[in-house]
């Protein structure tokens, strides 16, 4: 089940910009998947983030990138500060 807050274009996000705040390059596996979160209305895992942000792009999209936890604790590091 998908839970999207809606199913339009996704935008850029205040996600993206405390990632980018952090010296993070943001790809764009990246900037899908920070959309695909703001967009969320639950908590995905990461298998159903994952499925979600193949859904929108398939190409650059792998499971090792949606499950990259360090690139997660920085973006929290810096929402924190």
């Amino acid at each position: 089940m998908t839970a999207l807050k809606s199913p339009s274009a996704l935008k850029a996000t205040g996600i993206e910009a405390r990632c980018a705040a952090t010296g993070m390059r943001m790809t764009e596996q990246r900037r899908v998947i920070a959309r695909v979160l703001a967009e969320a209305l639950d908590h995905p895992d990461v298998e159903e983030l994952y499925r979600r942000c193949v859904a929108v792009d398939r190409q650059d999209i792998d499971l090792d990138g949606v499950s990259n936890r360090q690139a997660v604790r920085r973006c929290r590091h810096h929402r924190a500060a």
